[in-house]
């Protein structure tokens, strides 16, 4: 059983109840967030998830009506951080009461012993991220890591031929100078016959609004993207220091192994979000649902025609639009 029974079975009378009710779009989950404010600025995670001022939370009382709203059997707690948010205990509480089940997303930092007796006195299931990978499988084990099939380790035990992630492998097998460094070949993102696109992805230099240093953090900028240190700076990344000026992309360094010119028309020929649209919440929206991952998804696993594939996937992108709008 990959969900405890209670909240299965739930979720079965709530499909039903809607089913008999003909209604045709419902919630399953409700994701409530009642605050963006988190103890860590992880790299994965997107900044307005965490910027948020604690003052600026949700009030217990809109949190709750979320919940009377949305009808949901299941509601996801999460933020932020949740266990930052001051009023925790009574939404914990008022939830149960209210007879849905809780699915608290927490780093876990701040879970002590007096947490952990609230959360075991008041949760029937708590469930961490990490269950998924070592108790119920459904994940595999490497995705914590560079370890699984799919990656750097696989490929340099020779377990594997081809990997997508080219330029982070290369890097890894030139800096261990591993024996297949020289046998590895990078190529280009294939294309088809509108040509070949790769969608942007950078890193960027950000300064919170708030930083005490300010000037510090400008000064260190300005310091690493000076031309003669970022020189430096892209020897020894092993292409993964990518130009993004014209003038960058013409230094020799980038004609002095074969593979940096596959890494890097890969980086010239990244178009933004939406292409050949503009960049909008609606074509962000596409990306993050992964509706082209699940079309290929649907013909590998699902067993769909690439048509039908194509076509539901049509659906779902102009019903995204639709909603959004052009904004």
């Amino acid at each position: 059983m990959r969900f405890p029974l209670h909240i299965t079975t739930d979720m079965i009378k709530w499909q039903l109840t809607n089913w008999w009710r003909r209604n045709q779009r419902y919630p399953y989950v409700l994701m409530l967030e009642p605050l963006h404010t988190c103890n860590l600025a992880c790299l994965g995670c997107s900044p307005e998830r965490y910027n948020g001022d604690l003052r600026d939370r949700l009030p217990l009382a809109a949190c709750l009506d979320a919940v009377e709203d949305a009808g949901a059997p299941v509601v996801s707690i999460c933020g932020g951080e949740p266990t930052i948010y001051p009023e925790l205990a009574e939404l914990v509480a008022a939830i149960i009461a209210r007879k849905r089940h809780i699915y608290l997303c927490t780093n876990g930092i701040l879970l002590d012993e007096e947490w952990a007796a609230f959360l075991k006195q008041n949760t029937q299931a708590l469930q961490f991220a990490v269950d998924t990978i070592k108790k119920h499988g459904i994940q595999p084990p490497g995705v914590m890591g560079w370890t699984d099939v799919s990656n750097n380790e696989s490929y340099m035990a020779g377990k594997l031929v081809t990997t997508n992630n080219g330029a982070s492998l290369y890097f890894a097998m030139v800096s261990k100078k591993h024996e297949l460094a020289s046998k590895t070949l990078c190529v280009l993102t294939p294309g088809g016959p509108a040509g070949s696109f790769v969608g942007s992805s950078c890193y960027n230099w950000a300064i919170f609004q708030k930083s005490q240093k300010v000037e510090l953090a400008e000064d260190l900028i300005r310091y690493l993207e000076d031309e003669k240190r970022f020189a430096e700076y892209m020897q020894v990344s092993v292409g993964q220091a990518g130009p993004v000026y014209k003038g960058r992309a013409d230094n020799p360094y980038w004609k002095s192994d074969p593979n940096f010119e596959a890494m890097m028309q890969n980086i010239l020929r990244s178009v933004n979000l939406g292409y050949p649209g503009p960049m909008t919440a609606a074509a962000a929206e596409v990306q993050g649902q992964k509706i082209l991952t699940d079309m290929a998804g649907r013909v590998v696993v699902g067993g769909l025609s690439a048509e039908a594939a194509l076509k539901e996937a049509h659906a779902r992108i102009e019903e995204i639009y639709k909603i959004r709008g052009k904004a």
